[in-house]
């Protein structure tokens, strides 16, 4: 018996080490470090004080640019952390915790920095009621949609010497909403009264939701539109049996699949939906200049996400386009214009936030730099707007910078 587990534990160490070894041995890497090195001393950049001291950072990144074998190097690491049977891996300074369910979160241990974000939580929710009582100025009512994020509120599923932070930050969000009446929806309670599965929800090695639950999400955001602001749509419109489903399998490493390789993390497939029903849009985004008439498929939906690049580089949140575009839905059953602003979980409901209104313009605030003269201000005001959305996931409550409104 014992000389069994010496011989894992060496055929382990080998895993992780061989890797390592064949790296630092990388030819392309010795040449492009000294590169750097050389580069960096003629530059200046590194000073001659008591001693003369070579940057890390350079280093690292002729490794990482440079080297042809960095992402077979990701995979072998990652696989040997799996053998190891670790659900905790410590890549630079970033954390991947693999949950009960199996998927993987990035995690920050940081109690200070948690403090601090809690802080800037109460600092945005202080914002988008500023924000709500501008609009009131104008007679443009204004819903807050908070979206789930990985770590179920109820259920986080993370290994026992962990805390959840991203929900207990939201939870203040949300108590300083109620405190200054900005009307919202948490649709974690809804995920939790319906019994959605968070495993299934979200994609396994990316921290956003896949498109069926973003659907089944859209659907009852739209009947409490329909209920309380007077928006009607079918409920049929954005029910899963009026879409034809396109399954795609082992399409891509999500984000947070990346930093592990795919041998650790699992790779992700991703359904997409298409209406079986007559649609017909006008979408037009003059940050890229498009201009394109059509159906929902010829207007938003982006095949080339998922045809295009690797498993390190295809990115499942793009397969609609839409993230800053101004939509006219010609066959909408009302008369609304609605400003959406949203964040990236937007991305898997690109093509059906237009299908609920008549005009939609959608802002991305990751994006308003590139928008010219443009503001969310001047947005609203020339749109006619009868409404404005704000449809976050939780970890955009202590986000910087997404609630300059």
């Amino acid at each position: 018996m014992k000389t069994t587990k010496r011989i894992a534990a060496v055929l382990l160490s080998l895993v992780i080490l061989i890797p390592s070894v064949m790296l630092w041995c990388n030819l392309s890497f010795i040449k492009t470090s000294a590169y750097s090195v050389i580069t960096a001393l003629l530059s200046g950049q590194q000073r001659l004080d008591k001693s003369l001291s070579v940057s890390a950072s350079e280093i690292d990144k002729a490794a990482s640019d440079y080297v042809g074998f960095h992402f077979s190097f990701i995979n072998l690491y990652g696989l040997g952390m799996k053998l190891c049977g670790s659900r905790m891996v410590n890549i630079g300074n970033r954390i991947v915790v693999r949950l009960d369910s199996g998927s993987l979160v990035e995690y920050n241990p940081d109690e200070t920095q948690f403090e601090a974000n809690m802080q800037t939580a109460k600092k945005n929710a202080a914002a988008l009621a500023a924000f709500k009582g501008s609009l009131e100025e104008k007679n443009i009512p204004l819903l807050f949609v908070l979206v789930p994020g990985k770590v179920d509120k109820y259920d986080p599923g993370l290994p026992y010497q962990l805390e959840d932070h991203s929900n207990p930050i939201a939870d203040a969000f949300l108590r300083c909403l109620d405190e200054s009446g900005v009307d919202y929806i948490d649709l974690r309670e809804v995920w939790h009264e319906k019994g959605w599965s968070y495993a299934e929800g979200f994609y396994n090695s990316d921290l956003h939701w896949r498109p069926t639950f973003a659907l089944r999400s859209w659907g009852y955001v739209t009947q409490y539109l329909n209920d309380c602001y007077g928006i009607y749509n079918d409920p049929a419109t954005f029910d899963l049996d009026h879409q034809k489903v396109e399954l795609f399998y082992d399409a891509s490493l999500g984000d947070t699949g990346r930093i592990v390789g795919k041998y650790y993390a699992q790779m992700d497939g991703t359904e997409l939906y298409i209406p079986d029903f007559e649609t017909h849009f006008h979408l037009v985004n003059e940050r890229v200049g498009w201009d394109k008439t059509g159906t929902f498929e010829e207007t938003t939906v982006n095949r080339d996400a998922l045809t295009e690049g690797t498993l390190f580089t295809t990115n499942l949140t793009e397969l609609y386009y839409a993230r800053d575009s101004v939509v006219e839905n010609t066959l909408a059953q009302n008369d609304a214009n609605v400003v959406f602003i949203r964040d990236s979980f937007g991305g898997a409901l690109g093509g059906y936030v237009p299908l609920a209104f008549k005009n939609t313009s959608m802002v991305d605030m990751r994006t308003m730099k590139a928008r010219k003269e443009e503001s969310v201000q001047s947005i609203i005001d020339d749109f006619d707007t009868d409404l404005v959305i704000v449809f976050y996931n939780v970890g955009m409550t202590d986000a910087e910078n997404m609630f300059a409104f």
